[in-house]
């Protein structure tokens, strides 16, 4: 058995693996601009189910929106399509490192490519939602 550990800061983020002796098996930073997401200290966390074993994705939802990130801790670029259960209508991925936009689908779906080594952060966003993303 392995654990894994995360710590996502918002200047970074760092992820370590160790076996049943603790010992250290893998490790990974990787720093990023520095920005504000409430959620991540408020909200409350939802493990995202998918089929891409190497890819760590979750969702953190609090009464003053919804943040989603995505962690591949595999040498190969991945993609993923993840559910979101209910979401308004016009919702979509707004990624806070990049001025794309992914859109979910009218069955609160998305398909998300992610680099190999590689983390994707963003916040579910509507045609009502004022905050800078």
């Amino acid at each position: 058995m392995r654990l894994l550990g995360l710590d996502i800061g918002t200047g970074g983020t760092r992820a370590i693996v160790i076996d049943e002796a603790a010992r250290v098996v893998a490790s990974a930073s990787a720093e990023h601009p520095s920005f504000s997401s409430p959620e991540i200290g408020w909200g409350s966390l939802e493990i995202l189910e998918h089929d891409v074993p190497a890819v760590l994705a979750h969702r953190l939802t609090a009464d003053f929106g919804s943040f989603v990130a995505l962690h591949n801790f595999a040498p190969r670029p991945a993609t993923v399509q993840l559910s979101f259960g209910e979401v308004t209508e016009g919702a979509r991925l707004s990624d806070l490192f990049d001025v794309t936009v992914v859109p979910i689908d009218e069955r609160a779906r998305a398909e998300i490519e992610i680099a190999a080594y590689g983390y994707r952060w963003f916040r579910i966003v509507d045609s009502a939602d004022r905050r800078l993303t």
